[in-house]
């Protein structure tokens, strides 16, 4: 890089000239890779199917009942497929502006998130790795351009921070341990998916398409729960602990103290009303949501958590200005409630697949813990990795 260039990201201080090893190799890290934005999509170009419009959200939470499909055809540069590279810049900095791995289906790029190639010499997995290092540097950069919730981090931004890299083989090394330790998480990932689904479906054959299903007692939702109100906390008492904060989209940070034992259930009130948590341990629930609480010992929490999920509670929100779940509507649900004996084979069936989950679900956190410890120690050479040529 020319010793202007230097200069000038010199004086911009940390946020634009991260701390690396003094034997890699200096560049502007717009120059590591080849950056293509999504596009302006219209709503005349939506349809009821075809592919995907890949925007924040499906990133984070895969296809869903939000999301946009067109049938029209792009040009091949925002084309995503599985496996692509993709950062989001825009957005509110500290949960929006991040770089992930595309795993659904191929779709179409929407703006505000770039599809990332890295150049020839550069190993695409050490470069992921690379920007997740600089993500206190993109939610920096993107604070001080907040504006309204949102920030940004431009094509300009991008020329201005100093990348850097090692010859191919380190690259690759250090890839090799960081990726390691993903790997398996993401097969705990896939593992738990599978857990889930069979539950859902021993549900579903048991509960569901039960021929004896008819000969049940018909008993209204609030006959046998309650739907209790969370507890107001304010942002900055969610910020340490370890006990999970639960909010209508789901765990939103940690507190000191408990306030539900756990496992159990929340629902969104508000926000995202009628969206149905499980929690495997005890938690606290903050007050845009309902807890769930038993109103006998015969119910099983594990039943009357798919129960939950297949009165699609959302359908019953109610409000105007802010959407909101009216519990009484949702006491007023049916639901064919099955012999105290069936009750007790599924939980016995459900619990162990759901301690299974919880388990690689505590072993998923510890992992990313390792591999968040790692990745500065891995680009700031203060642990070197052994390389092979």
């Amino acid at each position: 890089m020319a010793g202007d260039m230097l200069d000038v990201l010199n004086d911009k201080g940390w946020l634009y000239h991260p701390k690396y090893p003094d034997d890699w190799e200096r560049c502007s890290l717009y120059s590591m890779a080849q950056w293509v934005n999504g596009l302006a999509f219209r709503a005349i170009q939506f349809s009821p199917s075809g592919m995907p419009v890949i925007k924040i959200a499906e990133i984070k939470d895969g296809i869903s009942g939000q999301t946009k499909f067109t049938e029209q055809t792009f040009d091949e540069s925002v084309r995503v497929r599985p496996g692509d590279l993709l950062f989001s810049w825009s957005g509110q900095p500290e949960t929006s502006i991040d770089v992930f791995w595309w795993r659904g289906p191929e779709g179409w790029l929407n703006q505000h998130i770039f599809r990332v190639t890295p150049a020839p010499g550069v190993d695409p997995i050490f470069f992921y790795y690379l920007l997740r290092y600089l993500k206190p540097n993109f939610i920096g950069i993107a604070r001080n351009k907040q504006t309204i919730g949102l920030g940004h981090v431009t094509k300009h931004d991008l020329e201005c921070i100093v990348g850097a890299y090692p010859p191919l083989p380190e690259q690759r090394a250090i890839a090799a341990v960081l990726g390691a330790l993903d790997d398996k998480i993401e097969l705990n990932r896939r593992m738990n998916r599978t857990l889930e689904a069979i539950a859902q479906a021993v549900f579903r054959h048991w509960f569901v398409e039960n021929e004896e299903a008819e000969g049940w007692e018909i008993k209204t939702l609030g006959e046998f729960c309650e739907f209790a109100y969370g507890k107001g906390l304010k942002e900055e008492e969610r910020a340490s602990g370890q006990i999970p904060v639960y909010g209508s989209n789901g765990q939103i940070g940690w507190h000191n103290e408990c306030l539900v034992k756990g496992p159990g259930i929340v629902i969104g009130r508000k926000g995202n009303p009628g969206i149905v948590t499980w929690v495997h341990t005890d938690f606290f629930p903050i007050d845009t949501t309902f807890y769930v609480q038993k109103k006998d010992r015969e119910t099983s929490l594990y039943w009357l958590y798919y129960t939950l999920v297949s009165l699609n509670l959302p359908n019953l929100a109610a409000d105007s200005a802010v959407p909101g779940l009216n519990r009484n509507f949702a006491y007023m649900s049916e639901v064919a409630y099955p012999s105290n004996d069936l009750m007790r084979k599924f939980n016995d069936f459900v619990k162990p697949l759901f301690l299974k989950i919880h388990a690689n679900e505590q072993q998923s956190r510890k992992l990313a813990a390792l591999r968040d410890a790692l990745l500065p120690k891995l680009m700031c050479a203060e642990v070197r990795v052994t390389v092979h040529e």
